[in-house]
């Protein structure tokens, strides 16, 4: 069986849930901080995957950006499921080149 995360790392895809959900909270980084009681260039860098997110960290994070904490968990596997999507249909890209040039 291959890895869960075959493109990117679980950080990285932490780093994409908080930056979707916050921007979709309209939330800037300085806004997300001071709701979080943590420094926005903490934001910043878990957003750029540059900080290692701690359990207690995301805990002060997801009542801002998720009703509960299925629902931050829920948009990251939603963010799996597009990037398995993304890299079946450029699969499926490559393929049709190939017959093409066939």
């Amino acid at each position: 069986m291959g890895p869960v995360f075959p493109k990117h790392s679980l950080n990285s895809l932490l780093a994409n849930t908080v930056k979707n959900l916050r921007l979709k909270k309209n939330l800037s980084q300085e806004e997300l901080a001071s709701l979080a009681m943590v420094d926005r260039t903490y934001i910043s860098g878990i957003e750029r995957a540059r900080r290692n997110i701690t359990i207690s960290t995301l805990e002060r994070l997801i009542p801002h950006l998720a009703s509960c904490p299925a629902d931050f968990f829920k948009a990251l596997c939603d963010i799996i499921d597009e990037q398995k999507a993304s890299k079946a249909s450029e699969a499926t890209h490559e393929d049709t080149k190939l017959a093409i040039k066939s």
